[in-house]
């Protein structure tokens, strides 16, 4: 499980000037984090964003042609290139190598390979994908007459007031029901969705819906690429692991589910007198019917692995246990030096949150 993309900044650092400028001389300057960068601007996103899942479930309504029998072609070809993002877990084997590639295309390294010169077509980005369904829906988004509050689905909209970064809490209401942001130490997995668009559903109706759902996703992987950048360093202290946190589409028989991970890597220690491979953990989250809620932790420090489950139904912790042997016997077969497994009920610990991270009073 240590198929973690390669560290790269998904924001660019930029230089800001800490006195004002004098006649004759040059002002001091430092290297602006892009954590300060990012922070202040993400506001916005905080109000609006919202797990992919509902998205998914639309596009597929599209595809199979349950929602509306004539769309412009452009319309359905970018459908289809972003469906074919999803991690088809059920049809094959899930690999390393399978993993690694869906991280790498989650969005979260889009705006840090294109600052490299790498092209990112729509078909091999989920953002880069998310980006041209809004800009191609943009134009046929009608604004709402004035004074009229309905949502797009024919009910009252909820306001969502934004809040700044620097607060200590998000301002989604404890109703909302929205999945928590993303931050470290807090998974939340989104189970599949029913679609919210139906074969009656008027042209502007589904624009609008479209438009507005994948604005709340890029909104969400963007609040992602925030909680993946370094920590605020304070002076004198140790230096900070390396994380990543993505939300990984899956096919599954009945609909898209996404998967939160967190990939993290420890730093390196300069005080041991031996060289010892770095440790990597990977937390996963994962709703889907029949096992209900689950979570996941792997840690890989060269050959030596320990897995850890926590199922929140009694009836799927009974199940991993009888599939332990299973599972020991391919850790075993991986020819790891030493492996351990835990199954427990319930939900992990959550992690204390990161100095600067953005907190949920949900949570």
């Amino acid at each position: 499980m240590a198929a973690a993309a390669s560290a790269a900044s998904p924001l660019p650092t930029e230089r800001a000037s800490v006195t004002p400028p004098t006649p004759g001389i040059q002002p001091p300057t430092v290297h602006a984090s892009p954590r300060a960068i990012a922070g202040p601007l993400l506001g916005a996103a905080i109000a609006r964003q919202d797990s992919l899942a509902p998205l998914f479930a639309n596009l597929a309504g599209l595809a199979q042609g349950s929602v509306a029998l004539v769309l412009p072609k452009p319309l359905l070809a970018l459908v289809d290139q972003i469906l074919a993002q999803r991690l088809p877990v059920e049809s094959k084997p899930l690999t390393g190598e399978a993993l690694r590639k869906a991280v790498a295309r989650s969005g979260l390294f889009l705006e840090a390979r294109q600052a490299n010169g790498e092209p990112r077509p729509p078909q091999t980005d989920l953002k880069a994908g998310l980006q041209a369904l809004r800009d191609l829906l943009r134009p046929a988004i009608q604004p709402l007459p004035a004074g009229d509050q309905r949502s797009v689905e024919g009910e009252p909209a909820q306001a969502r007031p934004a809040a700044s970064p620097g607060q200590n809490a998000s301002t989604a209401p404890a109703t909302d029901p929205r999945p928590a942001m993303p931050r470290p130490g807090l998974l939340t997995p989104q189970p599949v969705q029913e679609p919210s668009l139906t074969p009656a559903s008027r042209p502007a109706i589904i624009a609008q819906t479209l438009f507005e759902q994948a604005e709340a996703g890029l909104d969400r992987i963007a609040l992602g690429q925030y909680a993946s950048l370094p920590p605020e360093a304070a002076r004198g202290e140790t230096q900070a692991p390396t994380r990543w946190l993505a939300e990984i589409p899956l096919a599954l028989h009945n609909g898209t589910a996404m998967l939160p991970l967190e990939i993290e890597r420890d730093p390196p220690q300069p005080d041991t007198a031996t060289t010892e491979a770095p440790i990597w953990r990977v937390r996963f989250g994962l709703d889907a019917e029949p096992l209900g809620a689950l979570q996941g932790l792997v840690t890989l420090q060269g050959r030596a692995i320990s897995v850890s489950f926590w199922a929140e139904r009694e009836e799927t912790s009974r199940l991993l246990r009888q599939a332990g042997p299973d599972l020991e016997a391919s850790l075993v077969q991986a020819r790891f030096e030493s492996a351990a497994l835990e199954i427990h009920t319930g939900q992990p610990r959550p992690a204390k949150a990161a100095s600067g991270q953005f907190l949920d009073r949900r949570s």
